[in-house]
Parts: C-alpha cells; structure tokens; sequence
C-alpha cells in the first residue's frame, strides 16, 4: 500500500475531473479500486439482471470524399469538404469545415481569400476588393455643424439624423 498524499495524487492525475476535495475524503479503499478500474485490473460490477454483453463488431468503413468547395459562411471565407461515410450501420454524409487563411488555392493559382470571397458574394472578378463605401452624417445645430458618425446605407443615415433631431442619444436615451 502506497502512502495517502501519493495516493490522492495518482487518483488526481488518472481523473482530472474530480474535485481535490472530494478526493480527499475518500476512504482508502475506494482510492485504490479507482485506480485499479483505471488500469483495467478490476472491473465495474453488473447487475445481476442486467443483459450479457454482446460482443461488438469491427464495423468496415469506406470514406468518399463527395465534393469541396469554398464558401462565405458569416462573412468569413471557409473550405467545406463533404465525405460520405458507409459502414454495416449505414450511409451518413459528412462536413468538414475548415476557416481559411489570407491566400487560398483556387482553380490553379494562389489568390488572396478576400478577392475569392468577393468574387463568391457578387460574382465579379477584381484586383483589389473595394471598400465599403460610408456616407457621413452631419447636421446643423445653430452656428456648430454637429458630426453623427459614417454609416453603411442612406436610410442609416437619415435614421441617425431624425434621432438627433428628436434628441435621442446615439446610446438610446433621450436628452434633456
């Protein structure tokens, strides 16, 4: 028999997942079985009622790689590649996403993943992707031009303009 600390510390380290705490409150006996279950000396006692085991089978399985392409998934440049997968159990259709990085492999040649995602948002071929465009929101307070910020959309815009002229803040609070 091992002395207490080793103990603990072996049954801490085959399971990480239980609390020191609890460890330490556990009788010896119950240390060393865990211990013995882990390296597969002891088993788990059955029920007495319960089913014998069936023995498992190998199942065999053959992987077909079904299609990879590239995709923009939330507004990010990803690389799916479907699999399907046949074993005795059946047929399943796997994916496989993967997040790409600044150049990419595509139809031959290396290109920067953002001209391969704007290609695939709009259909159209560029040497640099161009940059969104902002529409500056501005309005006259008396004699000082107050500046509201850039916006995406002309709607966003006026949206900003009549809030201000309400006197709602941009953070939703209404001003004195």
């Amino acid at each position: 028999m091992i002395n207490r600390p080793a103990l603990e510390d072996a049954v801490f380290h085959v399971y990480p997942d239980l609390d020191m705490v609890d460890i330490e409150r556990m009788p010896d006996e119950k240390l060393e079985w865990l211990l013995e279950i882990k390296q597969q000396r002891r088993t788990i006692p059955r029920p007495k009622d319960a089913p014998p085991e069936k023995p498992r089978k190998k199942l065999a399985t053959l992987w077909e790689k079904s299609g990879a392409a590239y995709e923009v998934r939330n507004g990010a440049l990803v690389h799916v590649e479907t699999w399907r997968v046949t074993n005795e159990a059946g047929e399943t259709v796997r994916e496989y996403v993967q997040h790409c990085g600044d150049r990419v492999w595509y139809e031959g040649r290396m290109i920067a993943a953002s001209i391969l995602g704007h290609f695939l948002t709009t259909g159209e071929w560029v040497k640099r992707v161009p940059k969104p465009r902002r529409i500056r929101a501005v309005v006259r307070d008396g004699a000082r031009v107050v500046h509201l910020g850039y916006f995406a959309t002309r709607e966003e815009r006026d949206a900003a303009i009549f809030a201000h002229r309400l006197g709602i803040l941009p953070n939703g609070l209404k001003s004195d």
